[in-house]
């Protein structure tokens, strides 16, 4: 197993680095992404759902979400998108010793113009 681990640009200001193991992160994109399916059916295309573990302005870790989709952005229900971390924390319990995660809908048409630049 690699022990490299994606890594945001913006890290290039920390000296720490991220140390969230890798089958952390595929266990968060998996509940994610089974989470979301459930829950919107076909009304969305989850093409790509990143866990991208990163540090905030204080050095400490989280794993920021970006869920890349196509689809009428109006149809997500915002009352229950905002409920993922707490579902998240729930489902993957190794993730608590880190701060709550974030988490970020993009369009696949943003994603491709800007976001692809950003993250790995």
């Amino acid at each position: 197993m690699s022990s490299k681990q994606p890594v945001h640009e913006s890290f290039r200001y920390f000296s720490k680095r991220p140390t969230t193991p890798l089958e952390i992160i595929e266990k968060v994109e998996d509940f994610v992404r089974k989470d979301l399916e459930g829950r919107f059916k076909d009304e969305f295309v989850f093409d790509l759902i990143i866990a991208n573990p990163e540090l905030d302005w204080w050095g400490d870790e989280f794993i920021h979400i970006y869920i890349i989709y196509e689809g009428d952005q109006k149809k997500l229900d915002g009352k229950w998108t905002i409920g993922i971390e707490r579902r998240l924390l729930e489902h993957v319990p190794e993730i608590e010793p880190l701060n709550t995660p974030g988490h970020s809908f993009i369009p696949r048409s943003e994603w491709k113009n800007f976001y692809k630049e950003q993250i790995p």
